[in-house]
């Protein structure tokens, strides 16, 4: 009859701070404070160069010697942590780079017919000291975070078995059984279908190149000769290159995967004399263009006006960031006398790029000029030019149609309130549409539909109505508020709002309000277009009213 595996097994319960064991002189429990740190197994110097050859871990199914890890020849003193244990430093230990997972540490004899092994449903390190008298190895329990009066628990085990370390990961897997089990793998559950392609919705302009290219976007991407593309961009700034280093530095871009060259038209560059365009040379545009066609490379025109760019004046000409200068006075002068520039037309500091009549005069003049030098080369008449840029940075630049201040979600509509800019018409344009002019005001300037049906509705201000508006949780909810008063809220259901002077406060508000109570007394709210208004003769008001929009409408 075969002899059983095991001959001894030993279950180990080492709790701090409760417990000492000794198994004679060959294995103590290492106690620091009364703080079981380690379980180590004690050996006399003869067996101590063994013991590196004979010490076993496992990493995964992969089985090594204490002798195969990094640093063993040269480091007496070395520990190993466990596999995405927080590294630790103690004493004179040097930890190895590699680590050991499972939590199981095992020393077979020469003959390796017999092993000793400890294993911990918990561990964190390993160590091995074979530079003295002191020959042993120890293995770590892992308590985690212990709380002052907190007991804690870790299961071991010690086996003493006829065979080799082979012998001691089988007892480990039925044991640990938890520790062991194969994890299942990750599983990602893919849609069955994708959402439909929506296309249309960007004003693109013509698709189709007459050679048969096309480019074109949905809303999953953009789509080059019928096939996704995801471009790369790099900058090139012509007129800082001399001509004939053009070709050199694209095709390097080329090389380097670039597929559009973004490239600025510096108005300073052009037209350093008033009246007076230099499309000369490196300051040709158009021949910038040819040549990125020729290298099969599309091009990205930033137009302008202002540019930045790191160019003085971000790109305005000095005649035009500083028109009170004699010379500028002289050319600007002499332009309009030969009849070239009409009127003399200079612009003050203060409104250059704004709505300032003569600032977007002279600028639509700039942006003639570049036009002339890009016919032939746009897209759709089959050149390299697939966008352009008007400006740039241009966040919050007063010349804009309208900008978006806020947005709200109410009665399951959407409500996009922007502010009107001065002597600018409100536009706005959506797909397969003109362009639509929106009175300003705090009324519905325009509703439409989105694809799911809902209702969007636009408000957009006057300047003088933006200059009062505040965004704030008021009553249950986020509310937009209008008013000249400085508001300062003391809770979501209170505000205080203070004047300048002796009159009475008044606000509007949307989503509506029942009414406000101020101390004892009730004010209701006038309707006035889709918000409440409200006059009050003092400057604490309590708001009321949770109820949705729907049901305010005959609340007032």
């Amino acid at each position: 009859m075969k002899k059983p595996a095991i001959f001894l097994g030993l279950t180990l319960l080492l709790s701090w701070p409760d417990t000492f064991l000794s198994f004679g002189s060959g294995m103590n429990l290492y106690t620091a404070g009364g703080l079981v740190v380690a379980v180590y197994f004690m050996f006399t110097p003869s067996v101590s160069a063994v013991i590196t050859q004979k010490l076993i871990f496992w990493s995964g199914e992969r089985q090594f010697s204490f002798a195969e890890t990094k640093l063993a020849a040269s480091e007496p003193h070395l520990s190993l942590m466990q596999n995405g244990a927080v590294p630790v430093k103690w004493g004179w230990w040097v930890n190895s780079p590699q680590t050991f997972d499972p939590p199981l540490i095992a020393l077979t004899s020469r003959d390796r017919k017999k092993t000793i092994a400890l294993a911990f449903e918990r561990a964190i390190w390993a160590s091995s000291n074979t530079g003295d008298d002191r020959a042993c190895f120890h293995l770590f329990p892992w308590f985690g975070r212990i709380e002052p009066g907190q007991s804690v628990t870790v299961r071991g085990r010690l086996y003493v078995l006829r065979g080799g370390p082979q012998e001691a990961i089988k007892r480990f897997r039925k044991d640990f059984p938890k520790l062991t089990a194969t994890k299942a793998p990750l599983g990602i559950q893919l849609p069955t279908s994708h959402p439909p392609s929506i296309t249309g919705h960007v004003g693109l302009g013509e698709t189709n190149a007459p050679d048969g290219r096309t480019l074109w976007a949905d809303n999953r991407s953009l789509y080059r000769n019928g096939k996704p593309w995801m471009p790369v961009m790099g900058e090139f700034h012509f007129t800082r290159c001399p001509q004939d280093e053009w070709r050199d530095a694209l095709l390097k871009m080329k090389a380097g995967g670039v597929d559009i060259v973004a490239t600025y038209v510096f108005w300073i560059h052009h037209e350093e004399v008033r009246g007076e365009y230099d499309w000369r040379g490196q300051r040709s545009l158009r021949d910038f263009l040819k040549l990125c066609h020729e290298l099969g490379l599309c091009a990205f025109v930033r137009m302008g006006p202002w540019s930045h760019g790191e160019v003085r004046n971000g790109g305005f000409p000095d005649w035009l960031q500083k028109p009170d200068t004699q010379a500028v006075q002289e050319s600007a002068a002499a332009a309009a006398g030969a009849g070239t520039m009409g009127a003399l037309q200079l612009v003050l500091p203060n409104k250059l790029r704004t709505a300032d009549p003569d600032f977007l005069k002279l600028a639509a003049a700039h942006y003639r000029e570049i036009a002339a030098q890009m016919k032939g080369l746009l897209w759709k008449d089959g050149g390299p030019v697939v966008a352009v840029q008007f400006d740039n940075e241009s966040n919050d630049l007063p010349y804009l149609f309208a900008q978006l201040i806020t947005r709200l979600e109410v009665d399951d509509q959407h409500w996009f309130f922007f502010t009107a800019n001065e002597g600018i018409v409100p536009e706005f344009g959506f797909a397969d549409e003109k362009l639509r002019h929106c009175k300003q005001g705090p009324g519905i300037a325009l509703t439409r539909r989105n694809r799911n049906g809902a209702k969007v509705n636009f408000v957009v201000l006057s300047p003088e109505l933006a200059l009062q508006f505040w965004k704030l949780p008021l009553a249950g909810r986020n509310r937009v508020v209008l008013s000249p008063n400085a508001l300062l809220p003391d809770s979501e259901n209170q505000v205080r709002l203070e004047t300048l002077g002796g009159e009475a406060p008044q606000f509007a508000v949307f989503p509506e309000l029942t009414g406000v109570r101020l101390d004892d007394r009730a004010f209701p709210g006038q309707k006035c277009s889709s918000v409440s208004s409200f006059l009050l003769s003092s400057t604490r008001a309590r708001a009321e009213g949770r109820t949705p929009l729907s049901a305010l409408k005959n609340a007032i």
